[in-house]
This record gives structure tokens, sequence and C-alpha cells, in this order.
């Protein structure tokens, strides 16, 4: 992932590898070194849209489509990132 220079993955793809192999720092927000924080800085991408993408991530999970997954879909991190700060129940009818 880190290896990503030419920007080849979408911004759902890096949350989903955020979402599943990046722990989240335990020492709170700010906190330099590891997690989100740490996995940004590695990517050369702001933090928080790191936190976007890997919320995205998380409500596509949430609604069990990952097969169903198409272009549209991938494009879509900042939009599912917004659908995120709605009750998790509300995820697949948001979408």
């Amino acid at each position: 992932m880190t290896a990503n220079a030419q920007g080849e993955l979408s911004p759902l793809e890096i949350g989903m590898h955020a979402l599943h192999y990046v722990e989240k720092d335990k020492r709170g927000k700010g906190a330099t070194g590891g997690g989100l924080k740490g996995y940004a800085d590695q990517l050369g991408k702001d933090p928080a849209h790191i936190t976007r993408y890997r919320q995205a991530a998380a409500v596509v999970e949430s609604i069990n489509c990952n097969s169903a997954i198409n272009q549209d879909l991938l494009k879509c991190a900042a939009h599912l990132a917004a659908i995120h700060k709605l009750p998790e129940e509300a995820w697949g009818v948001a979408i």
C-alpha cells in the first residue's frame, strides 16, 4: 500500500486496507508514529482523508456488497464517509 506512488488505488481500496490492517492509535487524536496518522504519513496523505476512506470501507462492508462493488461505487468514498455519520441501521437505505 505504501508503494502506491502512481496513485492507482482508489480511496475505497485504501480505506479497505486501513480498515483491516491498520490499528487505530490508542493514544488518542493527534498522536504521532502509529495508527491511522502514521499510515497517512507513510502514504503522504492527510490523516482526515484516510479516516474518511476507512469510514467508507466500513459502510461498504456493513451492507455486504463486496462482490457487487463497481467502478462507480469505488469513486464514492466521500459520499460513503458522509453516510458513516448516520446510524448504522440506516446505511443500507442511504446508499
